[in-house]
C-alpha cells in the first residue's frame, strides 16, 4: 500500500512501495523536487532522519539514503549540532513552475544539429523496428520463436562462469581475439576466405559494420552503386557518410554490371548481395560476379558485400 505523510510545513510526499523504483530513490526524487521548485526553501531546516521516518512509516536507512545522496549531489547541508537543511548554494537553479517558457529559451526545433541530420532522420527512418508488424512474412528475421532459448541461456551461464576473469578488462578495439580467431578458421572452411584474425572486425550488429566500412573506405561525394531495389540499411548508411548513391537496376542474373559502368564510371564502391539479393532472392550468375571484379580492379573500387544469409542455406 502506498506510504503517505501530510507535514505541515513541508509539500505532501507520496511513495509506494509498489512501484519498481526504490523507496529511498522516491524519496531522493520527491525532496530534489521541493528544493528545485522552491517549495522547499533554501536553508530550510529539515526534520532528523528518525522522525521523517516514522512519519512515512519507513525504514530509517531508507531517508539516511536518501539524505546521503542529496548532500554528495549539494542539494542539502549539514553540520553538526545543527541538523540537516537545504543548500543556501544550489548546484543548479531553482526549476519555477511557469505555463509559458522565457522568451529566450531555446526551442526544441533550432537545437544546433548538423544540417544533414533532418535528411538523415527521414533516410533512416525504415530502420526504426519498434513496433513493426510481426508476422510470417517479415524481412531480416527469422523464425526467432523457434530458437531454442533455455538451452541457449544454459550455455551462456556455464561460459560466463569459466570466462568472465578473462573478459573483465578492456578488450582490444577490433573485438574479442578468441572470437575472431574461431571466425576466421570458420569462414577459411565454409567460404574459402583466406585472412587472419587480426583482418577480423567484431561490430554490435550488420548495422555497425555497414557503417564502420562505408566510412572508412569512403569520402563524402564519392559515387556508389547501390542495387535497386536493395537493402534500405545500406542506403541509410551510405547517405550518412554523404556519399553519391547511383541505383542500379537487378534483373535475373542480379547486379546489372553494365548499366553501373555507364552510369557511375567513376564509383568507389559497390554495394552488393550476390549470393541472395535483398529483397528479390536472385542469384548473381557467374558470368555477372567475373565482370564485376574485372571491372573493380580496374576502377579501383571496392566491393562490399552483404552475405546476410548464407548459414541459413
Amino acid at each position: 500500500m502506498p506510504k503517505r505523510a501530510v507535514p505541515t510545513s513541508r509539500p505532501e510526499i507520496l511513495l509506494d512501495a509498489r512501484l519498481p523504483m526504490p523507496l529511498y530513490k522516491q524519496l531522493y526524487e520527491r525532496l530534489r523536487r521541493g528544493i528545485l521548485s522552491g517549495q522547499l526553501e533554501r536553508g530550510m531546516r529539515l526534520p532528523s532522519t528518525r522522525q521523517l521516518a516514522s512519519e512515512l512509516g519507513i525504514s530509517r536507512t531508507t531517508v539516511v539514503l536518501a539524505y546521503e545522496h542529496l548532500l554528495l549531489e549539494g542539494y542539502l547541508q549539514s553540520q553538526v549540532g545543527q541538523g540537516t537543511s537545504v543548500a543556501h548554494d544550489l548546484p543548479i537553479p531553482l526549476v519555477l513552475d511557469q505555463s509559458e517558457p522565457p522568451a529566450d529559451a531555446p526551442h526544441p526545433s533550432v537545437l544546433r544539429l548538423a544540417e544533414r541530420v533532418p535528411s538523415l532522420q527521414e533516410a533512416l527512418a525504415p530502420l526504426h523496428y519498434a513496433g513493426s508488424p510481426r508476422g510470417a512474412y517479415r524481412g531480416g528475421e527469422p523464425a526467432v520463436e523457434q530458437f531454442p532459448y533455455k538451452l541457449w541461456a544454459r550455455l551462456i551461464a556455464r561460459r560466463a562462469r569459466q570466462s568472465l576473469q578473462q573478459v573483465a578488462h578492456y578488450q582490444e578495439p577490433a573485438g574479442y581475439f578468441p572470437l575472431r580467431e574461431a571466425i576466421a578458421t570458420h569462414i577459411s572452411i565454409t567460404r574459402g576466405v583466406r585472412c587472419t584474425p587480426e583482418q577480423v572486425i567484431l561490430t554490435a550488429g550488420s548495422q555497425g559494420a555497414i557503417d564502420l566500412a562505408v566510412r572508412t573506405l569512403l569520402n563524402p561525394l564519392d559515387a556508389v552503386w547501390l542495387e535497386n531495389p536493395g537493402y534500405f540499411g545500406a542506403r541509410g548508411a551510405l547517405l550518412s557518410a554523404g556519399a553519391r548513391l547511383i541505383p542500379v537496376p537487378v534483373d535475373e542474373q542480379g547486379l546489372d554490371v553494365a548499366y553501373g559502368k555507364q552510369r557511375g564510371p567513376d564509383a568507389r564502391l559497390i554495394w552488393t548481395t550476390p549470393s541472395h539479393q535483398f529483397p528479390t532472392g536472385v542469384t548473381m550468375s557467374l558470368a555477372r560476379r567475373m565482370n564485376l571484379l574485372e571491372w573493380a580492379r580496374k576502377a579501383d573500387a571496392w566491393i562490399l558485400e552483404d552475405d546476410y544469409d548464407s548459414e541459413y542455406r
